[in-house]
């Protein structure tokens, strides 16, 4: 994905694509002070806990499930927003999840 450098208008529709039984993500935008991407996980999949070295901050477009960041836990819905600063995270769907991430630049 080129990094964007000026004005753009996306359909988050365009993004949700789902894939039985695992996830899909997808690169919507990489700029100089974020990257922006579209996470959309079938039920039951999980990305279990592991370490990421970048901030995230995660908003929940539907679905329902279980975001890990460091030593919490929260249960999550439409309209949920999660930040995990550096460090452990991890995502267990529930119901068809679509997450917009917003992502310090890596």
């Amino acid at each position: 994905m080129a990094q964007v450098n000026e004005e753009q208008k996306y359909d988050i529709a365009q993004f949700v694509k789902f894939l039985p039984g695992d996830r899909i993500k997808s690169d919507v935008l990489k700029s100089k002070h974020f990257n922006v991407v579209v996470i959309c996980l079938d039920d039951g999949y999980e990305l279990p806990p592991h370490h990421e070295p970048y901030d995230v901050f995660f908003y929940v477009v539907s679905g329902r499930g279980i975001i890990t960041a460091g030593d919490k836990q929260w249960e999550t819905q439409s309209g949920s927003m999660v930040f995990a600063p550096v460090g452990i995270r991890g995502i267990k769907c529930i119901e068809h999840m679509t997450l917009l991430g917003i992502q310090e630049p890596h």
